[in-house]
């Protein structure tokens, strides 16, 4: 019964990795604090791996410290790390319909480079740090942007309200 347990649970790691990694794709649209996602994350984590240790315990009894340590340690990682995958990604696929758009002073640049393979080497993506409504953010953009990327004086984003209030950038476009 406790192999039963085991791959259920490795199934769940490897549905929740997969979402991670989906959700990390679309984060670069999401406007959010990033403190916020992780209180949510640590606090949802804590408490369902409270609930599945607690069952854990009715259902087979008693371990030891060091199982059951290990076993709220990472069921806390995993379960906090689908939830909030999850709230990010219904946050970004079930927005408001309604658009705003703000144009927002650069406040410093930096480039970083995206591909290491061998034939993209040299691709430099460019990234630009505004004051998006009182919080800092870095805003990338295509590599169309990094021929004279010091002219560029603002930038104009459109965006929605997500499904948690987050914003997601619809479209943004660099202007002089």
């Amino acid at each position: 019964m406790n192999q039963e347990i085991d791959l259920k649970f490795k199934f769940f790691v490897v549905i929740t990795f997969i979402i991670s990694v989906w959700s990390y794709l679309i984060s670069h649209d999401t406007l959010f604090n990033f403190f916020t996602l992780f209180i949510v994350i640590f606090i949802l984590g804590l408490l369902s791996s409270a609930i599945l240790t607690y069952f854990r315990i009715q259902k087979d009894g008693y371990e030891g410290v060091f199982d059951l340590g290990i076993s709220f340690i990472s069921k806390s990682i995993v379960c906090g790390a689908f939830f909030g995958s999850i709230m990010l990604l219904s946050n970004f696929y079930m927005p408001n319909h309604q658009e705003d758009k703000n144009t927002y002073e650069i406040t410093g640049r930096y480039f970083y480079f995206k591909d290491k393979r061998a034939h993209n080497r040299g691709t430099r993506v460019p990234v630009f740090i505004i004051d998006y409504k009182g919080q800092v953010q870095s805003i990338e953009f295509s590599r169309f942007y990094t021929t004279n990327v010091e002219q560029y004086k603002f930038v104009e984003i459109k965006s929605k309200k997500g499904f948690w209030g987050w914003d997601i950038i619809v479209d943004k476009e660099a202007i002089i």
